[in-house]
């Protein structure tokens, strides 16, 4: 964007006040996310340069009609309306179901056509099928990258939601256990985990800050930022890179994907708007299936209803030693490992120290006989019949060879 641009541009002096005094007041009163207030000062900047001097409080039916007409893609008019009807809401003073009489006309895309415009591969691109999510933990080497790939399929929670938890934020409970998310792109709050997080609580045993009352969970363990907590999504977003790689899956997967599953797997698992809205961090408004009738349950009756849906129903005592058991297997194999490499070390340089004794002493001996008879000795084995051809034929093989040997190096020819 140029320095010199201004975002007014083409707004009257009427129209930019009552926008800021909208947006203010979505902002400190109606409590939406601030990425959302800039997409709805964008669009009401749009609607104030095409009424010109008209005042946007005051359009009627016609004058709106005039401008969604000029807006191209149905995609990008429905998220207009949703911009202008709770304004039009709040001039008229409106309950939130009732749409204002200059906005009566407007109908949303219906959820056939906008299944039909998707891409039919998008969705599978994007979703962690529960072999892959199996998988990815299975090959993933580090217990808090097992933990953190746990969470993030278990809860849906945003990949900068879970940045700012600790020991502290795993909360155990009836049915299973909740996790408290203390940053949010809207509000904190709780979700419950739809399985038993049996790696996390692993992870949060075996912590390397664990003697401190509270510590963060995830944190650097390179050696030069060693115990600090991860600060940015990127991180966790190279993390998965690499465990994606090292289990071979092909899929270009983000952190927000576990996100997109979590709420796919609780769509076709019927739970109402609230209870979305409520698990994922969402307005209402904003569930893609809100026009149903809402969900008046509350946070107790979620969480049951999330606890019966486990999809791996287990005790936590019995996952956890699960987990223990396999990480001790793993730590036999490797000490076995090292075993087997040091006995084969030392078969080498036992080796190594033979064959420059024998190579000392061959060096120095003038009768070849001799040096034969040291060979055969170190062998292990009697001394030949000389009429045995063969035998005759590495004899003299070894005499070249140690001729050849004492050619290069003179100073060996006589015996010390």
């Amino acid at each position: 964007m140029r320095k010199d641009y201004d975002i007014w541009g083409g707004v009257t002096a009427t129209n930019k006040h009552i926008i800021e005094q909208h947006l203010k007041y979505r902002r400190e009163v109606s409590k939406i996310a601030d990425s959302t207030v800039v997409a709805e000062g964008l669009t009401f900047r749009k609607l104030a340069r095409f009424v010109k001097s008209k005042s946007i409080d005051k359009l009627s039916d016609k004058d709106l009609q005039g401008y969604f007409s000029t807006v191209e893609r149905k995609s990008v008019a429905d998220l207009d309306a949703s911009h202008i009807i709770p304004f039009y809401q709040r001039i008229y003073r409106l309950h939130k179901k009732e749409r204002p009489p200059n906005m009566y006309w407007y109908e949303y895309r219906k959820q056939k056509d906008i299944d039909r415009d998707r891409n039919p591969n998008k969705k599978s691109e994007h979703f962690f099928e529960r072999e892959e999510y199996d998988l990815l933990v299975q090959k993933s080497i580090s217990p808090q990258n097992k933990a953190l790939w746990e969470v993030l399929y278990l809860t849906g929670a945003r990949d900068g939601e879970i940045l700012g938890m600790t020991n502290k934020s795993v909360i155990p409970c009836e049915n299973g256990y909740e996790i408290i998310l203390p940053i949010s792109k809207t509000k904190p709050r709780k979700v419950a985990c739809s399985e038993i997080p049996g790696h996390l609580l692993y992870w949060i045993r075996n912590h390397p800050l664990k003697q401190r009352e509270e510590f963060p969970l995830w944190i650097s363990q390179s050696n030069r930022s060693f115990g600090k907590p991860i600060a940015r999504s990127s991180a966790i977003v190279q993390r998965l890179s690499a465990d994606l790689k090292r289990a071979k899956i092909k899929k270009p997967f983000t952190p927000h994907d576990f996100r997109r599953t979590r709420a796919t797997i609780m769509f076709g698992e019927e739970f109402g708007d609230k209870h979305m809205a409520m698990h994922f961090g969402w307005k209402i408004r904003s569930v893609p299936m809100r026009r149903e009738e809402y969900d008046l349950t509350d946070y107790e009756d979620l969480k049951k209803k999330i606890f019966a849906k486990s999809e791996k129903p287990t005790s936590n005592e019995a996952l956890v030693a699960e987990i223990e058991r396999a990480n001790e297997i793993s730590k036999e194999k490797d000490l076995k490992r090292v075993e087997e490499i040091n006995k084969l070390r030392e078969e080498i340089s036992e080796r190594k120290n033979e064959f420059s004794e024998f190579k000392k002493k061959a060096a120095t001996i003038d009768d070849v006989a001799g040096a034969m008879s040291y060979i055969f000795h170190k062998l292990g084995i009697e001394i030949p019949d000389v009429e045995d051809e063969r035998v005759l034929e590495r004899i003299d093989k070894w005499v070249g060879f140690l001729r050849d040997y004492r050619g290069k190096h003179p100073e060996h020819s006589k015996v010390e």
